[in-house]
């Protein structure tokens, strides 16, 4: 097999693999009838029966995000962000709610440094591509922010931080999906036009 070829496939399994972590996770709340969005945090169900389903999705999560953008993303000083954010991910899964500080703050690398690349890699894109990138990564920052805040009790608290955090990751997931086929169909018209006469 190719570089390319190996590219290729890896970009496939990068793009679709959030949401596969995202179904493990819906899964995971489906089988943990305890489990409430108005208390918990989807880090609680890293430390009950079922708590490998989660651990090992967001840890493979966390590995397969880091790899694709260290050596396919774009070659920017902002890249080490989502490159940190996406590891960070993979440590929330080793070092599980039985850890305190190390998880927390490995989750707030994640939750902070993956919105913040997005914002600043809309300087790198075209106009629509851009304002896609400011909407995306500024309602994930707003989200979490939001989130971290009531469970602080620094707000009135509605819902569980777990909503929160999943809101974020549907749109992480979403932006990540979205700019790797867009690279996809770049890379593509790129070898249309070397490979034409």
């Amino acid at each position: 097999m190719s570089n390319h070829e190996r590219n290729y496939l890896f970009s496939w399994i990068a793009l679709i693999w959030p949401w596969i972590t995202i179904f493990l996770i819906i899964l995971n709340i489906l089988i943990s009838p305890w489990f409430s969005w108005y208390k918990n945090a989807l880090s609680d169900l890293g430390v009950h029966q079922y708590g490998f389903i989660f651990n090992s999705a967001i840890f493979t999560e966390g590995i397969i995000n880091g790899l694709y953008f260290f050596f396919l993303g774009k070659n920017s000083r902002q890249r080490y962000l989502i490159v940190i954010g996406s590891f960070s991910l993979s440590l929330v899964g080793v070092f599980n709610e039985n850890f305190h500080l190390l998880h927390l703050i490995f989750a707030l690398i994640y939750f902070i440094f993956m919105p913040i690349y997005i914002i600043l890699n809309s300087g790198y894109t075209e106009n629509l591509n851009k304002f896609f990138n400011i909407i995306i990564g500024t309602a994930s920052l707003f989200v979490i922010i939001v989130g971290i805040l009531s469970s602080f009790r620094l707000i009135p608290r509605i819902l569980g931080l777990g909503v929160y955090e999943m809101l974020e990751a549907v749109l992480i997931s979403m932006w990540i999906s979205i700019y790797i086929l867009r690279e996809k169909i770049k890379m593509y018209q790129v070898h249309n036009k070397t490979s034409s006469p």
